[in-house]
C-alpha cells in the first residue's frame, strides 16, 4: 500500500510553538490500484537539536500491515512540511 496523497488537512490549534498538529485523510493506493481512505491525525515537533519528529495517530481501524504505511506516511507529511503545503 503506498501514499497516494494527503487530503483536507486541518491545523488544530496549539498554544506549544514547537509543535504542530493537524487531521486529514490518507489516500492509500493497493497493489491492485484501489484506493483507501484513512483519517488520520499528526503532529511534527521541533526537538531542542532542531530535528522534526513526525507523529501518526489512525483514527480509524486499517487492515494492513502498520510499519510500511507509516514510514510512507512520515516520509509524505515530512515532504509536505518541507515544502510549506501544511496549513
Amino acid at each position: 500500500m503506498v501514499v497516494k496523497n494527503v487530503e483536507n488537512i486541518t491545523r488544530k490549534p496549539m498554544l506549544i510553538a514547537y509543535r504542530k498538529e493537524y487531521l486529514g485523510d490518507a489516500v492509500m493506493v493497493s497493489s491492485q490500484s484501489q484506493e483507501t481512505l484513512i483519517k488520520i491525525e499528526f503532529s511534527i515537533e521541533m526537538t531542542p537539536l532542531g530535528d522534526k519528529v513526525v507523529r501518526i495517530q489512525f483514527l480509524q481501524d486499517i487492515h494492513y500491515p502498520l510499519v510500511p504505511i507509516l514510514r510512507n506516511l512520515k516520509d509524505h507529511i515530512g515532504r509536505l512540511e518541507r515544502s510549506g503545503s501544511l496549513p
